[in-house]
């Protein structure tokens, strides 16, 4: 968990780059540049060295896992009936 929370902490400060819905060939080549840096500052003072493709892979499970559970969150809502906010 430690570790996830550091990758999203540098992620974020990438996101509006990585998470450019643009896929041009210009686009996608600047998408890959902050996965370098995000790379080296993730790895910075750690045993355990992660591989550029293991932290996109890690990011891609946590957009999914969070996409799952706020589908999951919006069905039980519309299931029961119960109205409240999703931002707790």
């Amino acid at each position: 968990e430690k570790e996830k929370s550091d990758l999203l902490d540098i992620i974020f400060l990438y996101r509006d780059i990585i998470e450019n819905k643009v896929t041009d060939g210009l686009s996608n080549s600047k998408k890959d540049k902050p996965w370098t840096t995000i790379t080296q500052k993730f790895n910075t003072n750690k045993t355990d060295l992660r591989t550029e493709k293991t932290l996109r892979n890690c990011w891609d499970n946590i957009k999914r896992n969070t996409k799952k559970y706020y589908a999951t969150l919006k069905r039980e809502i519309y299931k029961t009936g119960i109205k409240f906010s999703l931002w707790l």
